[in-house]
């Protein structure tokens, strides 16, 4: 906003924020008049948990004639909600809101750069949780028992199983070569989402994986269509 306004020889002037603003004369009163000024920079947030906690998404990127976000860690299934901060060259900021509801009952497995490589697992596979504290038994002399012990390291795995096939039939649905270039990525963590909302970054095993059977394709042209078993491990990891 304009912060100073005043005349000078019997004409308007401003001292500071003159760009964000028009003035002009009225009678004997100063009107002013916000203009829209053009964004430079913006910055944009997410949050999982209803505003409670943010997460840097776009930082201090140029505006230019606007963003068009892919947001790869997203919940696949939750509310998301965005906040984008505009910055103008004078320093005013502008902020906006928005909800995005993401409904997808997939599960999906992601890695690389920015967690862009990803692949949704098919078929509806079977998912096993499990999670504990550190803990052991230490046995000491004049003692008939062991001496429980709690450290403060928590662990948490999801074991993964499911069917793929060699050919892609959905264009987002993993098949057999794309879980295999996932499991070989170069990445230190990988991203894991649930259809319950849950969304975890972690270490990914090698994934294993069986063939159970072949079905060849119409007329024979196209060969066979083999069906796969595969198996995997994702243990939660900072």
């Amino acid at each position: 906003m304009v912060t100073n306004i005043g005349f000078d020889n019997e004409h308007p002037y401003v001292e500071e924020g003159a760009d964000e603003g028009e003035v002009s004369v009225v009678g004997n009163r100063i009107s002013v008049t916000d203009t829209i000024a053009r964004a430079e920079r913006v910055t944009i947030e997410r949050s999982v948990d209803g505003g409670l906690t943010w997460e840097p998404v776009v930082d201090d990127a140029v505006a230019g004639d606007g963003i068009n976000l892919v947001d790869f860690e997203s919940l696949s299934y939750g509310d998301n909600l965005y906040r984008a901060v505009a910055f103008t060259a004078e320093g005013a900021t502008s902020e906006t809101e928005i909800t995005v509801q993401a409904r997808s009952g997939a599960f999906w497995l992601s890695g690389g750069p920015g967690y862009g490589d990803t692949g949704r697992l098919p078929l509806n596979p079977d998912v096993k949780h499990s999670g504990g504290r550190e803990r052991a038994l230490k046995e000491y002399a004049g003692r008939s028992k062991p001496v429980a012990l709690v450290g403060e390291m928590t662990s948490r795995a999801v074991a993964v199983s499911g069917r793929v096939t060699d050919e892609k039939w959905i264009e987002e649905t993993a098949n057999i070569e794309d879980l295999i270039r996932i499991a070989q990525l170069p990445s230190r963590l990988f991203l894991f989402r649930d259809p319950d909302g849950r969304r975890m970054y972690g270490v990914l095993s090698d994934v294993d994986l069986d063939r159970l059977l072949a079905i060849q394709q119409a007329n024979g042209i196209r060969g066979w269509n083999g069906l796969w078993g595969y198996s995997f491990t994702f243990t939660e990891a900072t």
